[in-house]
């Protein structure tokens, strides 16, 4: 295990080395001046024209959102209009379009006579205490 550890340090030193050597020899050569093929404008211009170009795409994106909500809200409202039509073409051809409410079951009428005759018991203490 150490063994490989030594040799990659070892390479790494090597590495390190050479290009040290490269960058060496790179800094004696004489830096010519680049020979730029068009002219480059001044920086407050291209500031400028960054800002320019940045509003209107701006602009842009935001009538394109709106744009894209109205297209979409649109055709949700188309959607849910037309299924609602095709709910109400089933429930008419299957016969439960017009159904009478059906009776509660048993367990909630008694909770429910349950409940009223709390409320008359209560509404009888309150006349007692009223009262007396």
């Amino acid at each position: 295990m150490y063994f490989f550890l030594i040799l990659f340090f070892a390479s790494l030193l090597g590495i390190i080395f050479m290009l040290g050597q490269k960058l060496r020899t790179l800094d004696e050569l004489p830096v010519a001046e680049p020979v730029v093929p068009f002219s480059m404008p001044r920086l407050d211009d291209l500031g400028d024209r960054a800002l320019k170009i940045l509003r209107r795409l701006g602009y842009l994106c935001l009538v394109a959102s709106i744009r894209l909500y109205v297209k979409i809200s649109l055709w949700l409202k188309n959607k849910y209009a037309q299924a609602q039509a095709k709910l109400a073409e089933r429930r008419k051809k299957s016969g439960n379009g017009t159904t009478s409410p059906q009776a509660p079951n048993k367990f909630l009428r008694v909770i429910a006579d349950y409940k009223r005759k709390i409320n008359q018991i209560k509404a009888e203490i309150k006349e007692e205490e009223t009262n007396s």
